[in-house]
């Protein structure tokens, strides 16, 4: 790993990883070259991933929605997001290119290493969904200006709701299994 220290690309990551020696689950994002690994926030993680997927597809989402997906925005910056929702699926492809993405997502669980929200208003994604544990609320960001301003915000038994850019509403509650 130290030999490919600032080389990293898609490619090697096609060839590399995920490294068998680190649990499943681990996240893997590259900046400049440089990757970076973080751990998973394990099942609570996943079922919140879950969560926010089935209530955004409940949303009368007109896109499609995937989950834990790689997002490119060259061959040497990519981010692994926990959720996107995207304008077209990409059939048979590791690496979901950025202007495809509506949506980037993420589920907050304080092990992040990377800060994928900046890396997504760099790439120009016009969307950002924070999902956060700690508290069990979300956060949607729009893109304005190349900088994200909060649109809609709500805490557990409240509603986060947006017209734009689709109609999504659901109660953050729904993050964490009762």
């Amino acid at each position: 790993m130290a030999a490919f220290h600032g080389m990293w690309t898609t490619l090697l990551a096609e060839r590399y990883l995920p490294l068998p020696e680190l649990p499943g689950g681990t996240y893997y994002d590259c900046v400049d070259g440089d990757l970076g690994m973080s751990r998973s926030g394990g099942s609570a993680t996943s079922y919140a991933m879950g969560a926010v997927y089935c209530a955004l597809r409940s949303s009368d989402c007109p896109y499609v929605v995937y989950p834990m997906t790689n997002v490119a925005f060259s061959p040497e910056r990519w981010i692994q997001l926990d959720f996107a929702v995207v304008r077209r699926q990409a059939r048979e492809s590791i690496w979901m290119p950025a202007d495809a993405v509506l949506i980037a997502g993420q589920i907050v669980n304080g092990h992040e290493r990377v800060d994928r929200q900046e890396l997504a208003a760099i790439g120009g994604i016009p969307y950002f969904l924070r999902a956060r544990l700690e508290d069990d609320a979300a956060d949607l960001f729009e893109l304005i200006d190349g900088r994200y301003v909060m649109r809609a915000t709500a805490a557990g038994g409240q509603l986060l709701e947006s017209a734009a850019p689709f109609a999504i509403k659901f109660d953050p509650e729904v993050l964490r299994a009762r």
